[in-house]
């Protein structure tokens, strides 16, 4: 399927009847933080509503690192294969997928709330180059378990589905999500809605715009307005594609992390292990990773 069709991204005022005949059962998503029980999702091949109301922007901007976070346990294994390789079956879209996301390491992975100094459980966040990462498979303006776990009901419609707003997998629709919603990368990142109005009719872009800045106390993070790449089962980490590696400072002094930073010429941001208490060291990476990409001057 060429999702760079003109003739099927052409804007569309109701989804074709074909469509429903397209549509498959799948069961849900496990391994992030949304850890509500099973339900099932819809699939279509066709274009959806969100990537229709987004427009092409042809806008040049330089794309932010993209973010894998595992726990220290998983993070072990990618280092002595020198690759991401992701083993469970998404129990969204039923098959084997390694996520990212976009300009931030939003993704947090379940973890116990109790005190401990195991390593093992503290988060690893491998810091890649898009450009270099290969074919994607599906992008989301927002992190799909959250739809999918109705993480988001405040803001979308009951009936809304997270195959409503896949987008085509080319890095250019990344850069048409951040300009026509946020208006440019620093506000991606802040974040801050564009100021601008869209169609009525498009309760999809309104609802989305809307959530952008909305205070109000709910289950959904970050991950909420942070995009979302999914790519294939295994990511070569390499020289080209992998940029950084934000890690416990005790890590960062074993033998086989040297040895793996050292081999890639990569920049290793390290953070301090206060707290003991691995679910609170997801903020220490984010600040970590702002950190990196202001070095890298990202944002001058």
């Amino acid at each position: 399927m060429s999702w760079l069709n003109p003739d099927r991204l052409a804007r569309s005022s109701a989804i074709d009847s074909s469509e429903e005949s397209e549509r498959i059962n799948l069961k849900c998503r496990r391994g992030s933080s949304y850890d509500e029980p099973p339900h099932s999702v819809s699939i279509s091949s066709m274009p959806s509503r969100f990537s229709k109301q987004v427009p092409f922007s042809n806008q040049a901007i330089d794309l932010l690192p993209v973010y894998h976070t595992c726990d220290g346990f998983d993070a072990r294994s990618h280092v002595e294969r020198r690759e991401i390789r992701t083993t469970d079956v998404c129990e969204v879209f039923g098959e084997t997928i390694t996520y990212f996301f976009y300009g931030r390491p939003a993704f947090k992975y379940v973890v116990g709330d109790e005190s401990t100094t195991d390593l093992a459980l503290y988060p690893v966040c491998f810091v890649m180059n898009l450009e270099k990462l290969g074919p994607l498979k599906r992008i989301f303006p927002f992190d799909t378990g959250a739809m999918f776990h109705k993480r988001l009901k405040r803001y979308f419609h009951r009936k809304n589905t997270v195959l409503d707003f896949e987008l085509e997998p080319e890095t250019s629709r990344i850069k048409d999500v951040i300009f026509h919603f946020f208006g440019g990368t620093k506000n991606y990142i802040n974040p801050v809605r564009a100021d601008r109005e869209y169609a009525v009719e498009d309760f999809e872009s309104v609802s989305y715009s809307k959530m952008i800045e909305s205070h109000v106390r709910t289950e959904a993070d970050e991950r909420r307005v942070t995009i979302e790449l999914q790519a294939d089962s295994a990511i070569a980490l390499t020289k080209a594609s992998l940029q950084a590696i934000i890690l416990p400072t005790q890590l960062r002094g074993s033998k086989l992390y040297s040895e793996f930073i050292d081999a890639n010429g990569i920049k290793a941001q390290c953070y301090d292990i206060e707290v003991w208490n691995p679910a609170l060291s997801f903020g220490l990476v984010s600040a970590a990773a702002k950190r990196f990409t202001l070095s890298m001057g990202y944002f001058k």
